[in-house]
């Protein structure tokens, strides 16, 4: 977005694992849209999908207390991971730390592990150390 706008960056990204970039400035990338329509398409399909992105989540805010925001974003994670299924469990593997779940939904982390916990007791989710799982108790 930033480039496109000729503004400040609003996000920043962390690897983990070794990584190669390749930089792209707010002219070559102009220049690189102008003379290939084909990638603009695709630069303007990634945008959209994002913005929908936004938009369900600014949904979810306002529509969902804490306990929905936190389902919804685990079911997310578990879809987007090709929704796992193990034992009647919906799997979400590699599981984001708490404060990039808190992040995800918009609340502490603090209220994240409240959040969790209550989950865990009325056994709706297992959460172990990389992996969490969706209990499927509307079966």
């Amino acid at each position: 977005m930033a480039i496109l706008e000729s503004a400040p960056r609003s996000a920043s990204v962390i690897t983990v694992e070794p990584s190669e970039f390749f930089l792209l400035g707010q002219k070559e990338l102009t220049e690189l849209l102008k003379n290939h329509p084909d990638i603009a398409v695709k630069v303007l399909k990634n945008l959209s999908q994002r913005l929908r992105k936004v938009s369900e989540q600014v949904r979810s805010l306002v529509m969902f207390d804490i306990y929905g925001r936190v389902g919804r974003c685990l079911l997310n994670l578990a879809e987007f991971q090709d929704g796992v299924e193990t034992h009647g469990q919906l799997l979400i593997s590699n599981r984001p730390s708490f404060q990039e779940l808190a992040k995800m939904v918009g609340c502490s982390r603090e209220t994240l592990s409240r959040t969790l916990k209550a989950l865990k007791e009325n056994g709706s989710l297992t959460v172990t150390r990389n992996t969490i799982y969706i209990n499927r108790l509307w079966e």
